[in-house]
């Protein structure tokens, strides 16, 4: 698979074997967890968190409040 993405192979076995990003990756996690996020995926928008669990259209009806909102004010 990594091949048919034409991602360099040796450089993700030495990635792996080094832990280069280990301490980026964990960043990451800690930073979800201090925001609330406990699953994948999960969105902010304007703040405010979305975690979808079907498909992503669960994001189409926030997003077009938002741009109502923001129609109406301006």
């Amino acid at each position: 698979m990594v091949e048919k993405l034409g991602l360099d192979v040796e450089g993700l076995h030495r990635a792996f074997s080094t832990h280069e990003f280990a301490q980026r990756i964990q960043d990451d996690i800690d930073g979800g967890i201090r925001s609330g996020v406990n699953g994948t995926p999960s969105f902010f928008i304007n703040g405010q968190m979305y975690q979808v669990k079907g498909s992503f259209h669960e994001l189409a009806d926030p997003i077009g409040r938002l741009i109502a909102q923001s129609r109406a004010s301006s």
